[in-house]
């Protein structure tokens, strides 16, 4: 099918946009350095506090012992820790340092700063079009058995 053609390569043209704005933070000299893949897991951590590793796993698209192998990395670092949920000692949560949320809110104005620059190439209806089907996007990507 040549739409599932086309949209392949828009996802994979969408991948590559997202690894080059993280290897201009690289130029940057953020410390610590950080993956890419860190970096989400930082991001995700902050736009989904609260959440287990679970939901962090699949907001990610990972599997879970992939993401609780980043999280010992962040760990670590000194840049997340783990909560106690509730008084169940058992359940843990991972939330981000004070150091951690400095480091999210830095990658997440740096990254954001380079996508106005991209989309101000696009008038006010196309932005409101793209982000419209970016939307629309994010539903389908959803695994079926979440619908």
């Amino acid at each position: 099918m040549d739409e599932a053609r086309q949209l392949g390569e828009l996802l994979l043209q969408g991948s590559c946009l997202w690894k080059q704005l993280h290897q201009e933070l690289d130029g940057h000299g953020m410390q610590p350095p950080l993956s890419p893949t860190l970096r989400r897991l930082l991001m995700t951590l902050q736009t989904h506090p609260g959440e287990n590793m679970r939901q962090i796993s699949r907001h990610m698209g990972l599997d879970k012992s992939r993401v609780s192998r980043l999280a010992d990395s962040l760990l670590a670092l000194g840049l997340a820790e783990r909560r106690n949920v509730g008084e169940d000692r058992r359940q843990k949560r991972l939330a981000l340092t004070p150091e951690g949320e400095a480091y999210a809110a830095q990658v997440i104005c740096r990254v954001n700063r380079e996508l106005v620059l991209r989309l101000e190439r696009l008038n006010p209806p196309q932005r409101a079009r793209l982000l419209e089907l970016a939307g629309e996007l994010r539903g389908l990507m959803e695994p079926l058995e979440n619908r």
